[in-house]
């Protein structure tokens, strides 16, 4: 507590410090307020894709995105070290293309793995079977 006395009591004393300080505050609320929670799921035939902010406490958040898996015709999956992204290539039953882009910020290695992975069969068994 003393410390923090003696930063507002310098913060005060020096504008520079004071720009610095209430831009980080800004910019700490910015980035509390953009925060989302990706759940990604492949059950039942149908891929579910839903962003979340972490401090809702909803029981139930509708889906942003929610489509069978036989539409997937391709994917791309880009990993940086910090932030991959996913992009699904899909096509609807009116023959129209989409591209669905997620960020995979906060998924492990091995979670992307097993996304990949799972892509892999699926694209596989849709090119292989085309039903649309």
């Amino acid at each position: 507590m003393l410390v923090c006395l003696v930063v507002l009591e310098q913060t005060f004393k020096n504008p520079l410090l004071d720009c610095l300080l209430i831009t980080g505050i800004i910019l700490l609320i910015i980035a509390l307020t953009k925060i989302r929670t990706i759940t990604y799921e492949f059950s039942g035939g149908c891929v579910t894709i839903r962003k979340i902010h972490p401090f809702t406490f909803k029981k139930f958040v509708s889906p942003d995105v929610e489509f069978p898996q036989t539409y997937i015709r391709d994917y791309n999956v880009q990993n940086n070290m910090v932030l991959g992204s996913l992009v699904l290539k899909i096509k609807s039953k009116r023959n129209k293309s989409y591209a669905i882009k997620i960020r995979l910020f906060g998924f492990s290695h091995s979670q992307r793995k097993q996304i990949n992975s799972s892509l892999i069969s699926i694209v596989s068994k849709n090119n292989f079977n085309p039903t649309i």
